[in-house]
């Protein structure tokens, strides 16, 4: 079972970057759903990033999809990572802390884990097993806590691990099926994705106020240009270049980021022992990330599962 090949220096930029906008943007998120209905403030976040992509991919001369091959990944990605999860992220933190969104959100290497067997990929280890139930243990505990907030709250968590679980699937889905440019890929899901939400909105959200204040002006602006324009076609970048369990652990970063911006600029109080429990789900989450190559049961399982022979030394 090989391992992971180790980070370059513009891999670590990369990996740096979204982590930091990723995990402000979760605070965008929610000063943008304070005067903007959710699932409208998605789609105009989405259209608007897709057009300065567009002018982008249109001044460097970037070739667009054109076969059946290239169209349906961008159709499938369209739905799967950008209007499902953020559709539900949008309407969650309405409901929910920024910081504890961002938490549950973090179980992404987690679904990827169980995901990847299910498509070829490596069965995890013992450890890397053992540290999942841990890490699931500190997310059943986060959504106590919001329980015992509302009803409303634990439904918008229900609603964040639901996008987590979409955004796990297109991780993998994303790195066997990278057939255009980054910027291409990311601009056509964000028109594709931008129009069904939008669509949605008409539905769910007839007839809403949209409080054209300040703070949501800049918010959206923000995730127009960074969290949409910037980070997508970073993160398709670096899917291309590292494991999509790598790429994917950039969530583990973003919520100390996203519960650090709460403290300090949106004055929320985050109990303590959400705190620690937090913690909890990070640091497993992070041992996922590491699993151990030489685990003799795990290395047996790949093999069948992949029908490889086992080495002489692997198989004693």
């Amino acid at each position: 079972m090989p391992t992971a090949p180790k980070f370059t220096l513009r891999q670590w930029a990369a990996y740096i970057l979204l982590c930091a906008i990723w995990g402000s943007t979760w605070l965008a998120i929610r000063v943008a759903v304070h005067d903007l209905p959710p699932m409208g403030a998605a789609a105009v976040r989405f259209l608007l990033a897709a057009l300065v992509l567009w002018v982008f991919a249109m001044a460097r001369g970037l070739s667009w999809p054109k076969s059946r091959a290239e169209w349906i990944p961008q159709i499938v990605l369209s739905v799967s990572m950008m209007a499902v999860p953020f559709g539900l992220l949008f309407w969650a933190e309405q409901y929910i802390m920024a910081g504890m969104a961002a938490v549950l959100y973090a179980t992404i290497p987690i679904m990827v884990a169980i995901f990847n067997p299910m498509v070829g990929g490596h069965i995890p280890d013992r450890r890397t097993m053992f540290s999942m139930l841990i890490a699931m243990g500190g997310v059943a505990y986060i959504f106590q806590s919001q329980f015992s907030a509302s009803r409303m709250a634990l439904i918008g968590g229900a609603a964040i691990m639901v996008a987590a679980v979409c955004c796990a699937f297109s991780a993998i889905y994303a790195k066997r099926h990278h057939v255009v440019h980054p910027v291409v890929s990311t601009c056509v899901q964000l028109i594709l994705g931008g129009m069904l939400l939008f669509c949605v909105a008409r539905v769910v959200e007839p007839g809403a106020t949209w409080n054209w204040s300040r703070p949501a002006i800049i918010a959206l602006a923000y995730m127009v240009v960074f969290g949409s324009a910037v980070a997508f076609a970073v993160y398709y970048w670096l899917l291309r270049q590292v494991e999509a369990w790598q790429a994917s652990s950039t969530s583990l970063i973003v919520p100390l980021v996203a519960i650090y911006l709460d403290a300090s600029l949106a004055q929320e109080h985050v109990p303590w022992d959400v705190v620690a429990a937090s913690v909890l789900v990070i640091a497993s989450v992070g041992v996922v990330l590491r699993p151990e190559p030489s685990d003799p049961i795990a290395l047996e399982l790949s093999s069948v599962m992949h029908d490889e022979p086992l080495s002489g030394e692997e198989s004693r």
